[in-house]
């Protein structure tokens, strides 16, 4: 399907071949990232853990992330940023996204202009509302709704929260979809980033619930989640079959975010976790979701090297960091824990490749390096790397 949008909106690099085309570039770009690995010795087949389908997947992302600017009049306007710049591009339909998402963002535009409050300008820093935040899960139906804005009195919050809510949302396969909660992220630092560090809840939760593999997963506003809802398919159910049976196995997770791989490893066996995420929020998510599937487990809310002091040598490290990878204190982490197998899951290849040379450098064997494409349509994919030490 054509994008009236593309090349402008910079939500996708690459639209302009074949499907399975564009998957092997990118197969092949992550390959060149990881070259240095093989003067070392230590660079296996790269393949992919899930094989890319024949046609451009379609819906699959299910989160939304508008930053709002003045339009027109005045209008409030939200969209995607136009490549390389911070002008931004209205959008009416797009096909990465999942099909409740935009039509509701366009709804609830309406609704803010209607209510007169002025968007943000990012130059002078005056106006109001910042961005606009969607998340759905179509395994359950439900959806939150994050209005971004600058701090002080919000006194139309709640009304515009209870409009929100009012929204009739369409039946999408067997799920009716609703509003479970509406909340504010307040945000009044300068810079281009999105979404404040408090969220305040406006109406209804300020989390929304995910099922997968069996599990359930309680997602707060500020906590990091997959936003590919096929993440299962993809990444989740492919790593858990490659580590196999973990019973009697002792299991660290770190950057354990709402604990997706933790609780994983739990129902495979392992007779002991530590869950470590820096991020509150999420680290909150992280132990009602032990409660709400009966599982124990340890969590400690602290960065990875202040929250592996004093643990006894795991048999499984799980290591899922941000773009900017383990780093310095990370990696001196690793040196004094010295688990005996690692699983290392990478969004940006840029820091897997130094980071994995590191850990060869510290006794392992990488035995296993694999891509999957959590990001179609753009140049990412995600790297799962699994190390032995010998």
């Amino acid at each position: 399907m054509s994008c009236p949008h593309f090349p402008h909106c910079g939500g996708c690099g690459v639209r302009e071949h074949d499907y399975r085309v564009e998957a092997e570039g990118r197969k092949k770009a992550f390959e060149e990232r990881m070259a240095p690995l093989e003067q070392l010795g230590e660079l296996p087949t790269i393949g992919w853990l899930t094989p890319p389908p024949a046609r451009a997947p379609q819906g699959f992302r299910g989160q939304l992330l508008w930053p709002l600017r003045r339009g027109p009049g005045g209008s409030i306007i939200g969209g995607l940023y136009k490549r390389g710049s911070h002008e931004l591009v209205p959008i009416e339909r797009c096909d990465v996204q999942h099909p409740l998402l935009v039509p509701l963002a366009r709804d609830i535009l309406r609704l803010l202009n209607r209510s007169k409050l002025p968007a943000y300008d990012e130059e002078s820093g005056t106006g109001f509302l910042r961005a606009l935040f969607l998340r759905c899960f179509p395994s359950t139906g439900e959806c939150m709704v994050t209005l971004v804005t600058k701090g002080g009195l919000f006194e139309q919050g709640k009304a515009l929260a209870q409009k929100i809510r009012a929204l009739p949302l369409p039946r999408l396969g067997p799920k009716r979809y609703r509003v479970a909660g509406v909340i504010r992220s307040i945000h009044d630092e300068p810079g281009n980033r999105l979404l404040g560090k408090r969220f305040v809840p406006l109406l209804g939760r300020d989390w929304i619930l995910d099922e997968s593999s069996g599990l359930r997963f309680q997602v707060s506003g500020g906590s990091f989640y997959q936003s590919n809802i096929r993440a299962k398919t993809l990444l989740f159910d492919p790593i858990m079959k490659i580590l196999g049976d973990l019973a009697g196995k002792r299991v660290v997770d770190a950057y354990a975010g709402v604990g997706t791989f933790g609780l994983r490893a739990l129902r495979s066996g392992a007779s002991s976790l530590v869950l470590i995420e820096a991020n509150p929020s999420a680290a909150r998510d992280a132990r009602r979701n032990l409660s709400r599937n009966k599982l124990k487990a340890e969590v400690r809310i602290d960065r990875f090297a202040e929250g592996a002091k004093g643990l006894e040598r795991p048999d499984l490290l799980i290591l899922d960091p941000d773009r900017a990878g383990l780093q310095a204190e990370g990696k001196a982490a690793i040196a004094g824990l010295l688990p005996r197998q690692i699983c290392y899951v990478s969004c940006f290849a840029g820091s897997l490749a130094p980071d994995l040379e590191a850990l060869i450098s510290l006794g392992y064997r990488l035995e296993r390096l694999s891509v999957a494409d959590l990001f179609p349509r753009t140049t990412h994919l995600e790297g799962v790397a699994l190390l032995r030490h010998l």
